[in-house]
């Protein structure tokens, strides 16, 4: 009677396989649809809640980067979806995701989530020959659809004495509604570069640099022009009207004179209150600016 049981159970998981999609998205058995592709591309590893310890890696829908070349099965199948490895030595690959092998159904064990056996791995050790069969069931997490996409620790066990595994994978992806958070917010940008200061128009004095540069520059030109063509030639080219700027530098220098002695001096050796005065023909007078005969101010007439 528990042959006919068994025999019936093995070939209603065959008749309910289905092709394993490429896609890691589809509908199970029952009508649930489902998407697990976000999982893909990653193997995941975790040590078994066994006795053993040993080590188990999952690639969900694809091939674990952990392989058995030297699996004595027969025939030997030296790569899949789920691996295990033994601390003492041993490798097994418990399932693969290829061909006609995938049975998918939906809410394992009562729980909201999805369901993938395979039952096509090594059968190195088995004790009647079977081939190893997986279990992994992705599980809604207990946040729902705002859950994380990949938990921090899942787990693989061994049943005892059997070549049957069960894995147990919690993920948003297997809520009916999907994952609700997208791709976390971007960080913010670093701080800029300082503002520079505030771009202001040109002082006054700015422009009294500016005109007194280019009107110096203007000066000399024409007057280097004008000596050219009375025939000066080399750096008499450039001596622009001496007499003028002579004069102006005996003015200057009788006004410092003047400012420094009061008035009394030009800076020789004639006493009295005398001046020197301003210009380039100046000469000392002895008139003092005071009326000596009323000790008083004198007058000026216009």
């Amino acid at each position: 009677m528990l042959m006919l049981v068994a025999l019936s159970t093995l070939v209603a998981i065959a008749g309910a396989q289905t092709s394993c999609s490429s896609s890691c998205a589809g509908t199970t058995s029952d009508g649930t649809p489902f998407d697990l592709s976000a999982l893909m591309g990653q193997d995941y590893q975790t040590t078994g809640s066994d006795q053993n310890s040993d080590t188990y890696f999952l690639n969900v829908c694809g091939t674990s980067a952990t392989q058995c070349p030297d699996d004595a099965g027969d025939p030997p199948v030296t790569q899949g979806t789920a691996v295990q490895t033994v601390a003492a030595g041993g490798c097994y690959v418990l399932g693969a995701y290829t061909g006609d092998n995938c049975l998918w159904t939906a809410n394992p064990g009562g729980q909201e989530g999805i369901q993938l056996v395979l039952d096509n791995g090594s059968n190195n050790l088995c004790g009647d020959g079977s081939p190893r069969q997986v279990t992994i069931a992705f599980i809604c997490p207990n946040a729902g659809s705002s859950g994380p996409l990949t938990p921090n620790t899942w787990t693989a066990v061994n049943l005892p004495g059997s070549c049957e595994y069960t894995y147990t994978f919690e993920t948003c992806a297997a809520c009916s509604s999907g994952c609700s958070n997208g791709p976390g917010p971007k960080p913010p940008p670093g701080p800029g570069p300082a503002p520079g200061p505030a771009s202001k128009g040109a002082a006054w004095y700015d422009w009294v640099w500016i005109f007194t540069l280019i009107g110096s520059i203007l000066y000399i030109s024409i007057g280097a022009f004008l000596n050219y063509k009375q025939g000066k030639r080399g750096a008499e080219m450039f001596y622009v009207q001496p007499e003028f700027w002579g004069s102006v530098w005996a003015n200057v220098k009788a006004g410092i004179v003047f400012t420094f002695t009061c008035g009394k001096s030009s800076g020789g050796s004639t006493s009295g209150d005398s001046y020197s005065g301003m210009g380039a023909s100046s000469g000392t007078s002895s008139e003092s600016y005071q009326d000596t005969d009323n000790k008083g101010v004198g007058s000026v007439d216009f």
